[in-house]
């Protein structure tokens, strides 16, 4: 499954009357090591920010192999057709609507279409390009 979280650990927004934590930021926390979140003030107004600070690891891949997602007209047509076919009801509830469920449907419904493949790199080696060219690109 998913492990969608938001993330509001602290009020962004701060009046004389109130105070409101306005800002999301949703992560998947099953593919981090770790995260914090730090307030920022910028003392010009009543609105903070939320600072996200991840630790992700990264896998080495072989020089010959990558992992990329399947995207060519059918797995778009795929993903047009299941998102089009499905029950959006579990999303409203009243007068709001439920994102973590919309994120959950729609992640899900993304992965069933563009598969993960293996394809092997290709080589861009231009000998012609040099260091001069490179620089100025």
């Amino acid at each position: 499954m998913y492990y969608v979280t938001v993330i509001e650990d602290f009020l962004v927004k701060i009046i004389h009357t109130s105070a409101t934590t306005i800002d999301n930021i949703f992560i998947d926390i099953a593919c981090l090591e770790g995260y914090f979140v730090i307030p920022f003030s910028n003392d010009l107004s009543d609105h903070g920010a939320q600072i996200l600070m991840i630790k992700i690891s990264f896998q080495i891949q072989s020089d010959r192999l990558k992992i990329v997602r399947k995207v060519d007209k059918y797995t778009i047509m795929d993903f047009i057709y299941k998102l089009s076919n499905e029950s959006w009801d579990s999303i409203f509830h009243g007068n709001y609507v439920n994102i973590m469920s919309f994120l959950n449907i729609d992640l899900q419904i993304f992965y069933s279409s563009f598969p993960l493949i293996r394809t092997k790199r290709r080589n861009n080696k231009n000998n012609w390009v040099t260091l001069g060219i490179k620089t100025s690109c």
